[in-house]
């Protein structure tokens, strides 16, 4: 396990680069249909929970109105569609909002595969995910509850899954749930708007 960590920075350091090499024009073109459709920050950034319990700063493009509550998750919004923009929409359906995490996987804060970072505010699954381990791994773009569920799935079930995640972490576990995400992606499966 503690050689595979090692290993997994790597390929996520070369991944992030490799990806945000190859998708700079669709990354700029998002940016530039998101300033179009609204004026004000192009990014958002929230707090989020990290591994080991650190906070860190977690960006997305952004896909709702600058008047939309800022920290709160959006299946806990009572009407989260009246918030979210047109190209926002369009944003989430295909995960093109998640491309600035490339930037926290590089950083560090994140990895490609791993628990998906929750804001501080969701003590509950926080204190779950601490009771499994969950929390000892970094957060990932992608993880388990992601393709078995994802927004479907209630925080008991997903702090199970990431505590299964934590303790069988290896090659062949990641590359199943970045081949599963990537279906899940194409086919927009379990997309909550």
């Amino acid at each position: 396990m503690v050689v595979y960590t090692h290993i997994k920075r790597l390929l996520d350091v070369l991944l992030s680069c490799t990806l945000l090499t190859i998708l700079s024009p669709v990354f700029f073109a998002v940016m530039f249909a998101v300033n179009l459709e609204a004026k004000g920050n192009i990014f958002f950034k929230q707090r989020r929970m990290g591994q080991n319990g650190r906070p860190f700063t977690i960006y997305k493009f952004r896909t709702m109105h600058p008047d939309a509550p800022h920290n709160v998750a959006s299946h806990d919004l009572t009407d989260a569609k009246r918030f979210i923009s047109p190209i926002g929409r369009f944003l989430r359906i295909t995960s093109l909002d998640e491309l600035p995490q490339l930037l926290n996987v590089l950083k560090g804060d994140m990895s490609f595969v791993g628990p998906r970072p929750v804001i501080l505010q969701e003590t509950a699954l926080l204190a779950l995910r601490h009771e499994v381990g969950a929390d000892r791994v970094r957060p990932g773009i992608t993880g388990l509850a992601q393709i078995c569920g994802r927004d479907h799935v209630c925080d008991l079930q997903k702090a199970a899954y990431d505590g299964l995640y934590a303790r069988h972490c290896c090659f062949g576990l990641d590359l199943r749930i970045l081949l599963c995400s990537v279906k899940y992606v194409l086919k927009r499966e379990d997309v909550c708007l």
